[in-house]
C-alpha cells in the first residue's frame, strides 16, 4: 500500500482530480479503495440471533458510533478521515441492510 493509499492529503488528492479533469497528463491513475465490505454489515452492532431484524432491534446510538468509526477509519492526512486513497469518502447506508436510515428514523 502506499502512502498515498493509506492517507494523503487533501490537497494532494485535489490536485490529482484537478489534473483529472482538466485532462492533464498523467503519471499514475486516481486510486481509491473501500472501508465496507458490500452487503455484509461490517461490525454494524445487530442482535445475534438469527430472527428477521426489526426497527427496534438496531440502536440508533450504536449505529452513529459505527458510522463515526468507519470515518475516522479514513485517511489520517489533512483532510481527516474523509480519504480513501484519492477518493472522497462518503458515509454509506449500512451494508446489507436495505433502507437502514428509514428504520432507524
Amino acid at each position: 500500500m502506499t502512502a498515498r493509499q493509506a492517507g494523503g492529503s487533501w490537497a494532494e488528492a485535489r490536485a490529482r482530480h484537478s489534473a483529472f479533469w482538466r485532462r492533464d497528463e498523467a503519471h499514475e491513475p486516481i486510486v481509491g479503495d473501500k472501508r465496507t465490505d458490500a452487503f455484509l454489515l461490517g461490525g454494524f452492532p445487530l442482535p445475534e440471533d438469527d430472527r428477521p431484524i426489526l426497527p427496534e432491534d438496531i440502536d440508533v446510538e450504536a449505529a452513529v458510533e459505527w458510522a463515526e468509526g468507519l470515518f475516522h477509519a479514513g485517511g489520517a492526512g489533512e483532510g481527516g478521515g474523509f480519504l480513501d486513497g484519492d477518493l472522497v469518502w462518503g458515509a454509506p447506508p449500512v451494508p446489507g441492510i436495505p433502507w437502514s436510515e428509514a428504520i432507524m428514523g
